[in-house]
């Protein structure tokens, strides 16, 4: 009687675990890259994690912060939406300035699906910004930024218009590396990227949810 009592209790406590994480699955909680190196000019490069997924960048690379500095993703509201529910948590950014020859590319050392890029302070009040990519995507959130209050717009083609423009975008598909031109100069914009939280993970928080219903009932 001892025993099978405890054996219901700890399934209990189990299943109050899930449930309080059941929950999060929903939030879209994304995991923002770890850049943790950088080399800066007109062939930059940057390499990172995000989770157990390495990530790398190449192009121009006008500075980064790989380990503090200012956090330029303060105000963090323009980078939450239904869909992302955490802006970038630390001040880690690439830094790019536009008007090169050479593309921007991003890889992800295995396919992943639906990634996350936040944009800080794309285009100027003056001068519009057009980033054209080659993967198709939609812009999740926008407001004001660390500089200022500005706008981004997704145009033809897979093009996103910036002027003093702050927020995240979400590509469509899967896919191993985002590339993009940006040939309009200006002093500096940001990116940061993020993807959602590992199918492991996934699955245990929706077992949770399972689980949880069937508790309840």
């Amino acid at each position: 009687m001892a025993a099978s009592t405890l054996r219901r209790s700890l399934t209990g406590a189990s299943v109050g675990l899930l449930c309080l994480a059941a929950p999060l699955a929903a939030a879209n909680n994304v995991q923002w890259a770890d850049w943790t190196a950088a080399s800066t000019g007109i062939a930059g490069s940057a390499s990172g994690t995000i989770g157990s997924i390495n990530v790398n960048f190449s192009g121009e690379l006008w500075g980064a912060q790989t380990a503090g500095g200012t956090n330029y993703w303060s105000p963090g509201t323009a980078y939450v939406s239904g869909s992302v529910w955490n802006p970038p948590p630390a001040s880690d950014i690439l830094q790019c300035q536009g008007a090169t020859p050479n593309t921007y590319t991003i890889t992800f050392s295995q396919a992943v699906t639906n990634p996350y890029m936040a944009i800080c302070s794309l285009g100027t009040p003056g001068v519009l910004s057009v980033l054209t990519f080659n993967q198709p995507f939609t812009i999740l959130s926008q407001g004001p930024g660390y500089f200022g209050s500005g706008t981004m717009t997704q145009g033809a083609g897979n093009t996103l218009l910036g002027s003093e423009g702050y927020g995240v975008i979400q590509f469509i598909g899967t896919m191993t590396s985002i590339t993009w031109t940006d040939p309009q100069w200006e002093r500096w914009h940001g990116y940061q990227v993020a993807l959602v939280p590992a199918p492991g993970a996934a699955a245990l928080l929706g077992l949770g949810s399972v689980l949880c219903g069937r508790r309840r009932r």
